[in-house]
């Protein structure tokens, strides 16, 4: 590999520099790759040398990359003492924008204890210190993290609000992708706490923005009328359903996304069989069923015959 000549001629060298940026690319490429210890090892290498060079971005950088990595093994203790190193050097440097990492990181630990009120105080910090940058995408994104902790914590008010705050910054930034997915969040909201109306109104306004995003990211799009379609059947309206899936059948078949044309063929099947049309519900479980045995998803397969 490329990096890896990259990291033994700069080890020959003396060039510890040189071995640090290596060491980052290769971490990097190996995280990507999904060999968790690989990367691990890289980006302790990296943080070593950095330490050694006294380079507070290769430090911040390293045990940023260490956090998510522990995280995505399930390792969160471990997580969770790279979170607090991030945070500690991230003060020391005065590096803002590691600051709201190191709390947002933390913020996911204590998720992923389900302790979502002391998440919230580290949200806080990502969001003060997002300000602080003035980087508006970073305050978006706390604030999503935010309502959703809100929400698990079970005050629809205060999630509600942190969702139209960013909604208003998603906005701003005319970021198309980011407004969808706080629609469909406001859906999922309103529809938790049985508000079907004010839901399909959210999901309207998701298909909306979704149907005009660039060709690759359509299968948004496709998702937004599966919402929509969700929420017209738990108000019964089943025939103003149907339309909702088979847009998303187009779409889904369109994009090549299999799990969404079988979310799709699940939706047809479930208002077809409501509306009394016993042929075409059969059809549609039918077709989920042959996708399901072809891709080998046997929960999928197991909930067709069950249909």
């Amino acid at each position: 590999m490329y990096f890896e000549r990259v990291f033994a001629l700069s080890k020959a060298l003396q060039d510890k520099a040189g071995m640090g940026r290596a060491c980052s690319r290769l971490g990097d490429v190996f995280k990507a790759l999904g060999d968790i210890e690989r990367a691990e090892t890289y980006h302790k290498q990296l943080f070593a040398l950095s330490q050694q060079l006294s380079h507070a971005v290769g430090q911040c950088t390293a045990l940023t990359n260490l956090g998510e990595l522990a995280l995505a093994s399930g390792k969160v203790d471990l997580a969770a003492d790279h979170y607090a190193q991030l945070q500690a050097v991230a003060e020391r440097e005065k590096q803002s924008s590691f600051l709201a990492i190191s709390h947002s990181g933390q913020a996911a630990v204590c998720r992923a204890r389900g302790n979502f009120t002391d998440a919230l105080s580290h949200y806080e910090c990502t969001l003060a210190a997002c300000q602080e940058s003035s980087d508006k995408r970073g305050m978006a994104k706390a604030l999503g993290h935010m309502a959703d902790s809100w929400l698990a914590i079970g005050d629809f008010g205060k999630a509600n609000e942190h969702y139209e705050q960013q909604l208003r910054l998603a906005h701003d930034l005319d970021d198309g992708m980011m407004e969808c997915l706080v629609y469909r969040s406001l859906g999922l909201a309103h529809s938790k706490y049985g508000e079907y109306n004010k839901a399909a109104e959210y999901n309207k306004r998701q298909v909306s923005i979704a149907s005009s995003l660039p060709a690759a990211q359509q299968i948004e799009a496709g998702r937004a009328w599966a919402n929509l379609g969700e929420t017209y059947e738990c108000l019964f309206r089943f025939a103003d359903a149907v339309p909702c899936y088979k847009k998303l059948l187009d779409i889904a078949s369109m994009c090549c996304d299999e799990a969404e044309k079988m979310r799709g063929y699940a939706g047809l099947g479930r208002c077809h069989r409501e509306m009394g049309n016993t042929d075409d519900a059969m059809a549609a479980f039918e077709q989920r069923l042959q996708m399901a045995q072809a891709l080998r998803d046997v929960v999928a397969e197991v909930e067709c015959y069950a249909e």
